[in-house]
């Protein structure tokens, strides 16, 4: 009976422990969406490239979005040609958008 208690407390400490270690993994990344004339890009898309992590952009083009620190951000938004930013650990990310000419 005592060697299943070990085992088992075990067991916990390892899932604890892992889970922990990928929570540190990840970071909180916001900024501001803004087109090439500086005016914010209200309702731009803001993904975690290759998952459904995504959040869009608010009236002043604020986004803040939890994502692991090796993520990809792909920032798009309709008229503008979507842009492909690595986190890096980084927690804020500022974004130019630039029109895309051939989506007309």
């Amino acid at each position: 009976m005592n060697k299943r208690i070990v085992k088992l407390m075990s067991v916990l400490w390892l899932t604890l422990v892992s889970a922990l270690s990928f929570a540190q993994d990840r970071v909180t990344v916001s900024g501001v969406v803004t087109d090439e004339s500086g005016q914010p890009v209200i309702g731009a898309s803001v993904m975690a490239k290759g998952s459904t992590t995504g959040v869009p952009t608010d009236l002043d083009g604020k986004y803040t979005i939890k994502v692991p620190a090796d993520a990809v951000l792909e920032f798009s938004s309709v008229g503008m040609a979507t842009q492909a930013i690595p986190v890096n650990g980084r927690g804020v990310i500022n974004v130019v958008l630039a029109e895309d000419n051939t989506f007309l």
